[in-house]
């Protein structure tokens, strides 16, 4: 269970259903998929590799956090945490990241860069509360 197929369904602690569609990108801890959820095109991160061994930790802290929402509607925030799948695999859901937003280590990097030095500050100093 640590790769999910395309049309596989998996439930929320909830009971919800989640449909597997694609992959969007993989990573060091896992891989994101668009999937089907609510009636929406969503995005899963599927810790696929597992979290080490904190992650009856990972995972409730996960749950606390879905609990309390966003802290702002910038933030690609986690909307619901799935089932545990053979004891460690497990992921949550979260709305698609929009085509403006890019990766931070891009930003690290110097490959993206914001429009002039002014929304470089701005960017650091804003308040998303």
């Amino acid at each position: 269970m640590g790769r999910l197929k395309t049309n596989a369904v998996i439930k929320t602690i909830n009971g919800e259903k989640i449909t597997v569609r694609d992959v969007l990108g993989e990573g060091g801890q896992g891989i994101v998929y668009r999937v089907l959820y609510g009636g929406k095109e969503r995005a899963l991160k599927w810790y696929s590799k597992g979290v080490g061994d904190n992650s009856e930790r990972f995972y409730e802290n996960l749950k606390r956090n879905i609990e309390k929402g966003s802290p702002a509607r910038t933030f690609l925030w986690p909307l619901a945490l799935t089932e545990i799948q053979e004891g460690k695999y497990f992921g949550y859901v979260m709305e698609l990241r929009p085509s403006r937003y890019k990766d931070f280590d891009l930003f690290l990097l110097n490959r993206v860069q914001f429009k002039n030095f002014f929304r470089n500050c701005e960017r650091c100093f804003t308040d998303y509360g």
